[in-house]
């Protein structure tokens, strides 16, 4: 691949999605801290996209859109698109309902689910476990993590659908007009229509939804715009997320030689499993960042006003840092933790979720499936996009597990 090659790569271009790999690749080997042609600066290797996640001189504000694309305050429904000391403030709101020891208490739901979804697709002998499995599961997941009805799953994934497929996520405008007020009318009145609607208690049942509605930062209750970007960031990139992660480690299942039987084998290789999953096939493809006063990556200069593209897909093939790093492997003991949920202050506050939904999924799965296979003639069809990495369908047949003999008596 010539240096022109990733020069003119532009991640927000979805027409140009499936080169992403392959040019990140060429990228960490020949030119690690690149101007893209359009201005961005990509960073792809794991030790740069570690240590730039906490250079003070980047922001996280107008930095999440396409590069020239500015978004008002009141579009600004995502996490990461908030500078400390406001980001730090809004992600305490939530630290302990989505804390490693509450994500724990989610297993017996997700496991529940899990079977209710996967139960009829076995014993009709396959399915297509993206459409059929691994979205459902996870919109409903995050619903209910939120603290709104389930039976709303679907509406909220042809929204989600619909913002990702029109571009509307990378420039904040689609064919209806500009900003959530033109394009997204009705998603703002379900957000405002649940808040208003939200019971008088901070139970689990009622999760995040109440705790935004009550929360408080230095006493003043949240803006209107802060409870709508809990809320729309907890069901969106949550469920986008949860339901790549999910998608990429069914396919490893069919794609990997062995791999469904040594799980089989050996339960204790479900986390290790997980853990490679996110870290070969990220589900997340970059973060970005808005450069606000003069720095250095890795002595490129980086000036104010340029766009700084994280790539974690690219850090997490890192051949320096995981050898052979386009395998699925499950020995990858000694080696640093992948970044597919950022680093430190910025990993993502949703990571124990996912990785508690991750691990419960495949055990239960594991429970319920004695094989798994491509179905004759298919295989996966990848889905990328400047944000996201995973499947848009996933044709298998399953076989249910042998139940165990009975004793003769």
């Amino acid at each position: 691949m010539s240096t022109q090659a990733f020069e003119d790569f532009d991640p927000f271009d979805l027409a140009q999605a499936e080169r992403h790999h392959a040019v990140m690749a060429d990228m960490r080997e020949r030119c690690p801290v690149a101007r893209l042609s359009s201005g961005m600066i990509a960073v792809t290797r794991f030790a740069d996209v570690r240590a730039t996640l906490h250079e003070p001189a980047l922001r996280n504000s107008h930095a999440a859109r396409a590069p020239g694309v500015t978004v008002p305050p009141e579009d600004r429904f995502f996490f990461f698109e908030y500078d400390p000391p406001e980001h730090h403030e809004l992600r305490r709101l939530l630290l302990d309902l989505l804390s490693r020891r509450q994500s724990e208490q989610l297993a017996p739901s997700i496991r529940a689910l899990v079977t209710e979804l996967l139960t009829p697709l076995v014993g009709r002998g396959g399915a297509e476990l993206v459409n059929e499995f691994s979205i459902p599961l996870a919109s409903r997941l995050m619903m209910r993590v939120a603290g709104f009805p389930e039976d709303d799953a679907p509406q909220w994934r042809q929204w989600i659908r619909d913002m990702v497929r029109s571009g509307f996520s990378f420039t904040n405008r689609n064919e209806r007009g500009a900003g959530f007020e033109q394009c997204y009318p009705d998603v703002l009145a379900y957000l405002d229509g649940r808040l208003a609607s939200a019971p008088a208690t901070d139970s689990a049942q009622h999760g995040v939804l109440a705790r935004v509605r009550d929360a408080q930062i230095d006493g003043e209750p949240l803006t209107r715009t802060q409870q709508r970007m809990i809320l729309f960031s907890v069901v969106s990139a949550g469920t986008n997320t949860l339901a790549n992660f999910m998608s990429n480690t069914l396919a490893s299942l069919t794609r990997e030689p062995g791999l469904f039987e040594s799980l089989r084998d050996d339960r204790s290789l479900v986390p290790v499993v997980v853990e490679e999953s996110l870290r070969r096939d990220s589900p997340s493809m970059h973060l970005t960042r808005l450069c606000a006063e003069a720095t250095t990556i890795a002595d490129v200069p980086v000036a104010p006003g340029e766009k700084v593209l994280l790539s974690l897909a690219s850090a997490n093939r890192d051949a320096t840092v995981f050898p052979d790093p386009d395998e699925f492997r499950t020995d990858r003991r000694d080696q640093p933790s992948h970044v597919a949920f950022g680093w430190g202050a910025h990993l993502c506050l949703g990571a124990p979720v996912a990785r508690q939904a991750g691990v419960t999924m495949v055990d239960t799965f594991l429970g319920l499936v004695g094989a798994i296979t491509l179905e004759p003639g298919t295989s996966p069809v990848p889905y990328l996009s400047p944000q996201g990495n995973g499947l848009d369908e996933l044709r298998v047949c399953l076989a249910p597990t042998r139940a165990p003999a009975r004793a003769e008596t």
